[in-house]
């Protein structure tokens, strides 16, 4: 897509699936646009966001410019502030899996179990932003005075450091996720967290988000590509258990996406539960093929050729 926003939006993230889906977050207001690229309104919010939201079973995460954590029931749109003692988020959060990851207002990183609310600080601290894309998390926190981008292997709960890189973080892209992509500032320096790698580019600066129509919106199109495959895969995965996705009614072109995970999720697990199964019937199928393809060679043989007929006179 080449329409481009003219103010900041944030993005509701994992939301495609969701009706009308993928969701903004404009001012006080969840959207989506139309096929004319024009904003419709979902639902009034009532308070003003400075990250992106997030999707996750039934609801919508999202924070106010206060540090108060609500969620969304997409179901009746019910607004629910959330237990600050549990979810006392300062600035930034993200959700992979079952697990809701914050740093708090003395800026440590927490990790709480949306399952079972249990609550644990992870070893990094200082952390001032945090991102997330497919199992990676990219913190920015100060180490002795330097800002760092650490780059972690994100894994049921626990976070093991991959890489890290000196620098500091970008405007105005650094208020939103980016499919995963973030820019070094003063340098043409990109992190690419589906490949965990920093990419030398040769724009200095992004001021403007275009829109995607799977992700939302991203600083950063010439990337879409690539990185919504990548989050596509991941999130019709991680939606096989989601009850309320499950029981909507998609359009024709995301039922195909689900359908076809379904079939070579299917094909994966009979391959397993039957190897043998399969093995003897495709060896059968090999024969039957052989033997086909041997009787229509014959049929082609002249056989009045290789006839030998005794004479008796």
């Amino acid at each position: 897509s080449t329409h481009k926003f003219k103010q900041q939006v944030y993005n509701v993230l994992n939301s495609y699936f969701l009706d009308k889906g993928p969701y903004l977050i404009k001012k006080k207001q969840i959207i989506y646009l139309d096929k004319s690229f024009d904003s419709k309104v979902l639902m009034d919010l009532e308070f003003d966001t400075k990250s992106d939201a997030h999707y996750h079973q039934g609801k919508i995460y999202v924070l106010n410019i206060d540090h108060q954590l609500y969620t969304v029931d997409t179901s009746s749109k019910e607004i629910i502030r959330q237990d600050q003692q549990i979810f006392n988020v300062f600035t930034f959060f993200s959700i992979i899996d079952d697990f809701f990851i914050f740093n708090d207002i003395d800026l440590n990183l927490f990790v709480v179990n949306l399952m079972t609310l249990e609550k644990f600080k992870t070893d990094f601290n200082n952390c001032y932003r945090l991102y997330t894309f497919l199992d990676k998390v990219l913190l920015h926190c100060k180490v002795e005075q330097q800002f760092w981008f650490i780059v972690c292997q994100f894994n049921n709960g626990q976070l093991t450091e991959l890489k890290r890189m000196q620098g500091i973080i970008d405007q105005p892209m650094f208020h939103s996720n980016n499919l995963g992509l973030q820019k070094i500032y003063r340098k043409n320096q990109i992190i690419d967290l589906s490949d965990i790698y920093s990419e030398m580019i040769d724009k200095s600066a992004k001021s403007n988000q275009f829109y995607h129509p799977i992700y939302g919106a991203t600083f950063w199109p010439e990337y879409s590509q690539k990185q919504s495959r990548l989050y596509l895969q991941t999130l019709i995965g991680k939606l096989e258990d989601d009850e309320f996705v499950q029981k909507l009614e998609q359009p024709e072109g995301k039922r195909k996406l689900l359908l076809q995970h379904s079939n070579e999720k299917l094909q994966k697990s009979n391959k397993l539960r039957f190897p043998n199964h399969i093995k003897l019937f495709a060896a059968n199928c090999k024969v039957k093929k052989h033997i086909k393809e041997s009787f229509l060679k014959l049929n082609l043989i002249d056989l009045n050729a290789h006839l030998v007929v005794d004479d008796f006179e």
